[in-house]
């Protein structure tokens, strides 16, 4: 309260931004629609609600408003483009009247003023745990908290997430993940605005940290992987651009996209919609990407540093995704496996069956209602609102 009392001081016509949108949420509200504020920090935060808003919409007593920071003008600027809501700026929205205030961000967006009382909903953005424990003091401010999987569910059971203190759990599962599972992205579509040859695609989805094969092999794994007969998406975590940023990376890969005819750089938020569209994944440890790759039943191949991961061993799924994928330690390596498994090599056609029978397993430990999470989320949503079904 006292950081906005700050601004307004040194400009007031916020006051008149803040009576606005407050007044066109009271007019919802005596109207009989539910308001519904989902805040988010990165741009790939928005495809993890969309699936959600897509579900309640279709209720045209529901409002949805869109809260991200203006400050980052490219946030800002993808989010108003994508949503069709309003979107306001993060700053004011926890002094706006609102239903529901939802975040997938586990580490610290803005809430609801105290004297705005509303349930905030923690709906999380993947399917690991490793990050959770160092999040709890920011979690445990969040009153009803989506699980992704059985490994979320413990998680909150082991720290007093649960009913007697207060807090309400849903085991809606990964709502994102819905149109994996579903294959409901438009392929031919994303085939046509990448120029993908009829080649085998490979994606190339290296972690941010300090031990991932991009830090440690550079721009040489991603020519070894170019050599190979494919084409080649090459899209890494987002944090690599800002806890890196002088290592320049975005401008390192657009050159390798201008060197290598067969190799594009992902700039799509959203990594999912390329999966189906692909016949392998590389990646590293640390990520639980290969974990939303494997619901295609199609392989991925580890870089196995476990070093910046080494203090979560035992976190589940992420230890899971690194004993049971088929890990390498070098481009050498990597490429003697991936190369005759896309030849159609019979011994390397084994070793890949035998992950995706592993895969299939963790699949089943690790997700609650594959392909129907985001009907879960609106369910729970909808009864947080006092909504029944929607006919």
């Amino acid at each position: 309260m006292l950081r906005l009392i700050k601004v307004i001081l040194k400009n007031p016509l916020l006051v008149f931004t803040l009576l606005f949108w407050n007044l066109r949420a009271l007019i919802y509200h005596l109207r009989g629609f539910k308001t519904i504020i989902y805040n988010l920090h990165h741009d790939y935060f928005f495809d993890v609600f969309e699936p959600i808003r897509e579900r309640l919409a279709r209720d045209p007593k529901i409002r949805i408003l869109y809260s991200c920071g203006k400050k980052n003008e490219k946030l800002w600027e993808s989010v108003c483009t994508r949503a069709q809501s309003p979107v306001i700026d993060s700053f004011i929205s926890p002094f706006i009247y609102s239903e529901i205030f939802v975040s997938a961000e586990v580490a610290g967006p803005d809430f609801p003023f105290r004297l705005v009382r509303c349930p905030r909903v923690e709906i999380y953005h993947g399917t690991g745990t490793y990050s959770l424990p160092d999040n709890l003091r920011h979690l445990y401010r969040f009153h009803v908290h989506f699980a992704v999987g059985p490994q979320v569910k413990t998680f909150f059971d082991n720290n007093g997430i649960t009913d007697k203190n207060g807090y309400r759990q849903y085991l809606t599962g990964y709502a994102k993940t819905d149109k994996i599972v579903n294959n409901s992205y438009d392929n031919n579509a994303i085939i046509e605005e990448y120029g993908i040859s009829g080649k085998p695609v490979v994606i190339y989805a290296p972690h941010w940290n300090e031990c991932s094969s991009l830090h440690k092999f550079g721009e040489e794994l991603i020519r070894a992987l170019a050599s190979l007969d494919i084409f080649l998406l090459v899209r890494p975590h987002n944090y690599l651009f800002t806890a890196y940023a002088k290592d320049n990376w975005r401008e390192r890969l657009e050159n390798l996209e201008n060197e290598l005819p067969n190799m594009r750089y992902v700039r799509d938020p959203d990594t999912q919609k390329f999966y189906n569209i692909t016949a392998a994944m590389v990646t590293d440890v640390g990520t639980t990407a290969p974990m939303e790759y494997s619901l295609t039943g199609k392989p991925y191949f580890i870089f196995n540093d476990p070093g910046w991961f080494s203090e979560r061993q035992g976190s589940q799924p992420e230890t899971d995704l690194v004993e049971k994928g088929i890990r390498v330690a070098s481009p050498e390596e990597l490429i003697s496996i991936l190369g005759p498994f896309l030849n159609g090599d019979a011994e390397a056609a084994r070793v890949v069956a035998q992950l995706k029978t592993r895969q299939d397993e963790m699949v089943k430990q690790y997700f609650y209602n594959p392909g129907k999470a985001s009907e879960a989320a609106e369910t729970a949503i909808r009864k947080e609102l006092g909504l029944g079904t929607l006919s």
